[in-house]
């Protein structure tokens, strides 16, 4: 049976939408499951015994027998891999099996549950059903020693009717799960391959002559006024000489006053009901009104059921050739979003389902497609209650046949037809009534066959009131340059498309069908780069609706050292072969739900208004993003700032800008007159989510802009002494003193009061600890590793000639001049270079960098800079720049530009596999301090810099963070440019604009001491 890819099902339950009945009410609109009919949680402790073929059952799982040792406890719900049984295992493709569908493995880890159960059966007239939210793979019953049934499809509900199984008191639940079967071949979805039931389990009662299923469909009419409600009942057991009735209210979203109030009567097995609102207020993700709906069933008058339902008013339909909610055209701002728990991997809990969505209405997201499988069913009651889109996924993917070049077997293979169907039909009826739900997807790279058009047909029939996705029917038209639109999808989408090719896509006028980027900027490690970019295009040209940003968490496994310092395993790390290394590591949020830096950036990036300062500061331009909310629900005020000091803040009340209009509003006059200081200063545009309905955000939006540049500081002259001693010299001012290398050039320290302020010589530096995106290329994007080029033309390992070192003893500073030469080992290129120390006689330093390449160069660099060390007590930094995240070239937008003070360990981005991070660009200054407030300065036009406690060696060499080990000093990079991040670790390569070239360069900084 685990063998056989047509055999489904045994005796499951036909499949129905989710919700619970419940005999009052009063009890059913507290939506409390826990109150419904005979609802009883079966989570928690479970004795388990794992076995490595199918067909040994281990003793004690039948009977009453006393359970041997080879039985143990495990959570219910969980994974057995990551409870001590077996290993996790990690592939993106691969199938890690040979590939002969639908045959699997002789060995198959094979888990078996067993728990008592308690039951007392309440009345005659209910069924009692156990409800099996989520097993992976597929799995066998039995209820006291009697087989139940068999299920497949991991990602959907599996009921069974135990009506006339159970008895009074005490029974027996045994559950066979098995790791593989022929459903594995459809369930290849980029993510770890973990077993068990990892949802809930429960039991539920069930009135037999009530209602077992329903369809609710909350629609507008053709001007978007009135609200059609269409409610659809099955009823599974009637006796047709019985009087039934149905009584249906609708109350406003506030629940204050009755919206509908009618009962009927409900003959026959398949009943329907149209209702008519006037004017009721729309659903969407901006303003997500949800009515509640109260359905009672009686049965000769008496109160047999009691189902709630929280509906929305929407409609979504294609039309003139743009997706459109209630007549408007919409834009996804979106994520995949993979189920995952750092420690209890897809057995996500509820409150951890609703943290990911607060975060993400908290930084600008408005959809989620739930990649690449339905979710827990209370997922969607939170997006239909916070407001977010969902493209709902059915449980498919076969991507391990692309590898041998078998791409559409399965879904164009007739005998796998019904299993195709059996999962969408199953994800399609069990969330039907959400109105957060747009768009059904067929599945994920699977391939192109007639069991998509099969399931798309069915779907048609069904529910005609969303549309159809699915990337791979797009795939098969543009690689066989067809110039057709989609028949089995409503609309255009695929994947990490570059912005040249969105670009032409953009402009193309005569498609019937939008298009969409079901994944892009894949947020592998740090990046992604050239968010603002897509974000431009999906502006510019409306036929390019959004996107769905791959993927919201990083899915690391926590593990701890024997020294008890936690860190995230990734592919590879269990022995797991073939495996994929860190691939599973490119979310927008770390394991633990901490935001990346990408997270801001994608929040800034995407954020409902566009803001741009005239020319004279005096007025501002506002574009209104929202596609549904006015302008004037967001609180708004200017603030001026000089060097991070407010200087004065003036509230704007009520900006009045419909959705995607446009509107220039005048700049008030601040009360002070902000042209008479002397630093730096910045006027900001700040938009905030009040607090109430929606969640609460202090920047939605917001823009700045310089309304006076800071005067240049004067460095001070003072005297100073200098002294040649065994080819060293030595400077000293105040209570500063330097010594240099006569030889090298090389600054050997720099003290204050005789404590070490740089204790490694700053040395130019063109090296960055490479990034995920460096180090990883895709031919089918035709990006190919940054790295490739980089570690070829030895830029890791370039060697310094000192061709000169000059002293030149001026009024007013002390001049050192050293020509040398940094080539690369075994190659013909370097880098020809002039670094001047300018030190003047309070003891700051001026470090002046010129460069031209030579030879047979490479053409780009990581990065042109320096590097220095500091003492090790230095660990407090002070900065005037882009703050408070990290920021890089072509990831900057985020970049507030602002006074900011963190720890050095702040400054640093944990993430899972070490790589460069830190970086702060368009700095003016930045101190870096020990506790009494003596350190560093640094200045100068603006530049980057990053300081942490490891070497960017160490954060090359490393795979995990516990493998860094602090240095006795303080790593400090300043950097005069580096190349941008891209996201070629899936996708296209760095922008043109930010990429940085093997040119001429020269740059300089400002050191002085801190005190």
């Amino acid at each position: 049976m685990f063998k056989n890819h047509q055999i489904l099902h045994e005796n499951r339950e036909k499949p129905h939408s989710h919700f619970h009945s419940y005999e009052s009410k009063e009890e059913a609109v507290s939506f409390e499951r826990k109150k419904s009919m005979g609802f009883q949680l079966l989570n928690g402790e479970w004795s388990f015994s794992l076995t490595e073929l199918l067909e040994r059952v281990p003793e004690g799982f039948f009977g009453e027998e006393t359970l041997s040792d080879k039985w143990s406890e495990i959570q219910v719900p969980g994974h057995w891999q990551l409870q001590g049984y077996g290993n996790p295992h990690y592939t993106n493709v691969a199938y890690p099996f040979p590939v002969e569908p639908p045959y699997i493995p002789t060995k198959n880890p094979t888990g078996y549950y067993k728990r008592e159960v308690f039951f007392s059966k309440t009345s005659s007239e209910r069924k009692t059903i156990i409800c099996f939210e989520g097993v992976d793979n597929a799995f066998k019953l039995w209820v006291n020693d009697q087989y139940i049934g068999y299920s497949t499809g991991s990602r959907t509900p599996a009921e069974f009717d135990l009506t006339n199984v159970l008895v009074e008191g005490k029974n027996s639940i045994q559950v066979q799960v098995c790791q593989w079967s022929a459903m594995s071949y459809l369930e290849d979805q980029d993510m770890w391959w973990l077993s068990g039931i990892f949802r809930d389990v429960y039991l539920y009662e069930r009135q037999k002559e009530g209602i077992y299923d329903l369809f609710i469909r909350p629609e507008l009419d053709d001007s978007y006024t009135v609200g059609h409600l269409a409610i659809d009942y099955c009823f599974k057991e009637r006796k047709d000489e019985k009087e039934y009735t149905i009584k249906v209210e609708v109350t406003d979203p506030t629940n204050s006053s009755v919206m509908l109030d009618e009962t009927m009567s409900a003959t026959g097995k398949e009943v329907s009901h149209h209702f008519k609102i006037d004017n009721p207020k729309h659903w969407t993700a901006e303003t997500p009104h949800l009515y509640q709906l109260i359905i009672e069933v009686y049965k000769e008058k008496r109160l047999i059921q009691v189902i709630p339902q929280k509906i929305g008013f929407r409609t979504v339909e294609v039309k003139d050739g743009l997706i459109q909610v209630n007549g408007q055209p919409i834009l996804f701002k979106g994520v995949n979003r993979h189920d995952w728990h750092p420690t209890l991997g897809r057995a996500v809990p509820l409150s951890y389902l609703e943290k990911d969505i607060q975060l993400m209405k908290e930084f600008n997201i408005n959809a989620v497609r739930t990649a690449h499988y339905p979710n827990d069913p209370r997922f969607y009651d939170l997006c239909d209650f916070y407001g977010l889109y969902v493209i709902d996924e059915a449980d498919i993917e076969t991507h391990g046949m692309d590898i041998v070049n078998r791409r559409n077997e399965l879904s164009d293979h007739i005998d796998w037809q019904p299993a195709y169907l059996d999962r969408v039909k199953r994800m399609v009826i069990r969330d039907q009534n959400h109105p957060s739900i747009l768009i059904w997807s067929l599945g994920n790279e699977s391939g192109f066959g007639q069991n998509h058009q099969a399931a798309t047909d069915w779907i048609r029939s069904y529910d005609q009131t969303r549309l159809i996705h699915y990337e791979g029917e797009s795939r098969h038209i543009f690689e066989n340059e067809l110039e057709q639109k989609n028949h089995a999808t409503d609309l255009f989408s695929t994947m990490y498309t570059s912005v040249e090719k969105m670009q032409i896509e953009g402009k193309k006028r005569a498609l019937e069908q939008p298009h969409i980027l079901c994944e892009y900027a894949h947020a592998m490690g740090n990046g992604p780069g050239g968010l603002k970019e897509y974000m431009d295009l999906f502006y510019k040209y409306p036929r390019l609706q959004g996107g769905f940003v791959w993927e919201w968490i990083d899915h690391g496994i926590q593990q701890t050292t024997p020294s008890g310092e936690v860190y995230y395993a990734y592919g590879g790390d269990f022995g797991d072969k073939p495996n994929d290394s860190n691939f599973i590591i490119d979310g927008l949020i770390f394991p633990d739900r901490t935001p990346s830096p990408a997270l801001y950036e994608y929040k800034k990036v995407i954020e409902p208004v566009t803001i741009e300062f005239s020319a004279d500061n005096r007025q501002v331009h506002l574009i209104n993003r929202f596609d549904f909310r006015n302008l004037n629900t967001l609180s708004a005020q200017f603030v001026w700032k000089m060097n991070g000091q407010i200087l004065d803040v003036v509230a704007v009340e009520n900006i009045d800008i419909e959705p995607r209009e446009a509107a220039t509003i005048l700049v008030p006059k601040p009360t002070a007159d902000v042209t008479h200081y002397e630093g730096e200063v910045v006027l900001s545009l700040i938009f905030k989510e009040p607090k109430g309905r929606f969640i609460y955000s202090d920047k939605v939006a917001w823009k700045q802009a310089i309304v006076k540049s800071a005067l240049p500081k004067l460095i001070e002259k003072k005297a100073f002494s200098s002294m040649v001693e065994d080819e060293k010299l030595t400077i000293s001012s105040n209570d500063v003193q330097l010594c240099f290398d006569l030889k090298t050039g090389h600054m050997l320290e720099w003290t204050y009061r005789g404590k070490p302020l740089v204790t490694g010589q700053p040395k130019i530096n063109f090296w960055r600890a490479v990034t995920d995106n460096d180090r990883l290329g895709q031919d089918e994007f035709y990006t190919a590793p940054m790295t490739d080029e980089w570690y070829e033309y030895g830029i890791h390992q370039l060697a310094e000639r000192v061709e000169s070192v000059q002293v030149d003893e001026q009024e007013e500073a002390m001049l050192i001049v050293i020509n040398s030469t940094q080539a690369a080992v075994s190659r013909d290129w370097g880098i020809r270079l002039e670094k001047t120390y300018r030190i003047f006689g309070k003891g700051a330093v001026e470090i002046s960098v010129k460069g031209i390449p030579f030879g047979n160069k490479p053409k780009t660099l990581p990065k042109i800079g320096l590097q220095l060390y500091l003492a090790k007590e230095l660990q407090t930094v002070n900065w005037y720049g882009f703050g408070p995240n990290e920021t890089y070239a072509d990831s900057c937008q985020s970049g507030y530009l602002d006074s900011w003070e963190k720890s050095v360990n702040e400054m640093f981005t944990p993430y899972v596999r070490p790589q460069e991070n830190g970086n702060r660009m368009e700095t003016r200054n930045v101190t870096i301090r020990n506790e009494a407030g003596v350190g560093v300065t640094i200045s100068g036009t603006p530049f980057q810099f990053s300081v942490r406690n490891y070497s960017t060696e160490q954060l090359d060499e490393a795979e995990h963070t516990y493998e860094l080990t602090e240095l006795d000093a303080v790593e400090l990079n300043l950097d005069y440019r580096q190349y941008g991040l891209g996201s070629a670790s899936c996708g296209p390569e760095v922008a043109e604009a930010y990429k940085l070239y093997n040119e001429p360069f020269n740059f300089s900084f400002v050191l002085d001491y801190a005190d």
